[in-house]
């Protein structure tokens, strides 16, 4: 009787490990140049795809919170998320899903993490997950010290 109790969640963990996940193919959209997404709106394009994002309304600071506004055409989106990485630099993990906000677009609070070496080059990562693939766009931006 032990030994059945002992092999059930191995005979359970094998056959999870049997599914296929299905891997929507993915594609990286051109992000404009010249764009500091706290200024002004900013767009990456590709294949009939616009991602428009734009954070905060002014200055970002590190642990301070703002808005999230992104606009998407030619895709139908069921799910966006937004990451903060630095190029070259672990920062953990500070990824925020966006939310559907009836007018078109999707919406959310962010707050940058502090970076311990000073550094303020960052890059906002945007993920849009459609039932028929994955888009990624990275916007470079700058903050305040």
């Amino acid at each position: 009787m032990h030994r059945s109790l002992f092999l059930l969640p191995l005979l359970l963990m094998a056959a999870c490990g049997t599914e296929q996940a299905t891997q929507l193919p993915q594609r990286e959209l051109r992000v404009e140049s010249d764009c500091e997404v706290h200024q002004r709106s900013c767009a990456a394009i590709g294949g009939g795809v616009r991602i428009e994002l734009r954070l905060g309304k002014g200055e970002l600071k590190a642990l301070s919170p703002f808005p999230v506004r992104l606009e998407l055409e030619g895709v139908e989106a069921h799910a966006v998320s937004l990451e903060f990485n630095m190029p070259g630099m672990e920062m953990g993990q500070n990824r925020y899903r966006l939310l559907a906000d009836g007018a078109g677009g999707w919406s959310g609070e962010a707050m940058l993490p502090i970076c311990s070496t000073g550094r303020l080059d960052w890059l906002a990562v945007v993920v849009v997950d459609s039932s028929k693939e994955r888009l990624s766009a990275n916007f470079p931006f700058h903050t305040q010290p």
